[in-house]
């Protein structure tokens, strides 16, 4: 069972303990996640289609929408952002 509170933890962040290691959904997700990250810095939409294509195939595309809407967005700069609408609009920054 999961805590979300430890003893020592600091406040403003969050910090879960538990004794269940993570499921392979889970893993999946977070992997997925990093590589879209990596491609998206690295200037190269093909690679971050690539893996947002094998992402849906593996995970579902209702698990890709989210981790895309509620994971992705916290971990990108502004320019980053304006990248990745660039790319969907075809258009390259």
């Amino acid at each position: 069972m999961a805590r979300f509170l430890f003893p020592g933890a600091k406040r403003g962040t969050l910090q879960v303990v538990t004794s269940e290691p993570m499921n392979f959904d889970t893993r999946m997700a977070l992997c997925l996640l990093k590589q879209l990250i990596a491609a998206l810095r690295a200037n190269d939409p093909d690679l971050f289609k690539r893996w947002l294509i094998g992402g849906v195939q593996d995970l579902g595309k209702p698990a890709v929408e989210k981790l895309l809407l509620d994971w992705l967005d916290p971990f990108l700069t502004e320019r980053e952002k304006d990248r990745l609408i660039a790319w969907h609009l075809g258009v390259s920054l």
